[in-house]
């Protein structure tokens, strides 16, 4: 087993779920990103709520995270999140979001983070 590799941060504002993914990661930093989710997302989980993701830092990792990325937003979709939106993918990582985007329910992009909060307060709102 590896060290877990990842560097994010999350916090909560409302009803929404803020967070930032930076540099390369491996498949056990995924693992605690998703972990850290859950535990972030507990105070959220009784009405709709979204998530925004920063990835304008995010060099991606190995293949195999993706299918924890995409458990991430079934798990979020199971507990009432109402849309995902990623800010500033670079091309690499928009272009695997695009391919996989029929996994990714409910999922947004945006260039910013305001037009992420956007995004996330005209969906609630509906």
């Amino acid at each position: 087993m590896f060290e877990a590799h990842c560097d994010y941060s999350i916090k909560v504002d409302g009803n929404m779920m803020l967070c930032t993914m930076q540099g390369a990661w491996n498949v056990e930093g995924t693992v605690e990103y998703f972990e850290s989710v859950k535990q972030h997302a507990q105070t959220l989980i009784q009405s709709p709520w979204g998530r925004i993701v920063d990835t304008t830092h995010f060099d991606a990792g190995p293949i195999e995270i993706m299918q924890i990325l995409i458990d991430i937003q079934k798990w979020s979709l199971e507990h009432n999140c109402q849309l995902l939106v990623i800010v500033g993918s670079k091309t690499l990582n928009r272009d695997i979001i695009e391919k996989n985007k029929h996994q990714y329910p409910k999922m947004a992009l945006a260039s910013t983070m305001e037009e992420a909060i956007k995004q996330i307060k005209q969906c609630l709102e509906e």
